[in-house]
């Protein structure tokens, strides 16, 4: 197996950068706003930039500019995951979806909220209820709810994937 080399550049971000942030960040609300004023750090993984607090990823900027949250920004603070639609899986999907598979219509088992094609979700696992993905919707919550196969989510940000692993 060969494993590619990480390429890492990090810097604490300045006011002005912070602010800056803060204003591309659609889904903010008041626990991320604080967060972010506290000494975070940018850190650029392999040219994809993302935020860094106290040791942990817990922004990510996708190529077209979307910043999305970490998982491990989600489990640090769980009311943000009420912020987003959710998608919910069966336990027969989880293990798929955490080694980096796409969000397929058969494991769906229920969705929370509205969304349109292209929007950023976060995938629940349903016996657990616990954040595993966090990915951009192929089709509109209503056309999720009634198709049967097809992918319907591209995942985007799993358990086990680079910035779930790296800590600094």
């Amino acid at each position: 197996m060969v494993h590619s080399e990480v390429s890492i550049r990090r810097h604490f971000l300045s006011k002005k950068e912070v602010k800056a942030l803060l204003r591309k960040i659609e889904w903010l609300n008041s626990s991320l706003r604080e967060l972010l004023r506290q000494g975070i750090e940018e850190a650029i993984i392999n040219d994809r930039r993302t935020i860094v607090h106290k040791g942990s990823i817990i922004l990510i900027e996708l190529e077209d500019g979307t910043i999305i949250p970490s998982l491990k920004l989600l489990y640090k603070q769980r009311d943000l995951v009420g912020v987003f639609p959710r998608v919910f899986v069966d336990k027969g999907a989880v293990p798929h979806i955490i080694n980096g598979a796409n969000i397929m219509a058969p494991g769906v088992t229920k969705v929370e909220g509205e969304f349109r094609e292209g929007d950023i979700v976060v995938v629940v696992a349903e016996d657990y209820n616990a954040p595993i993905c966090v990915g951009r919707a192929v089709h509109s919550s209503d056309e999720v709810k009634s198709l049967r196969k097809g992918k319907v989510v591209v995942n985007l940000h799993h358990l086990k994937d680079k910035y779930w692993s790296t800590s600094f």
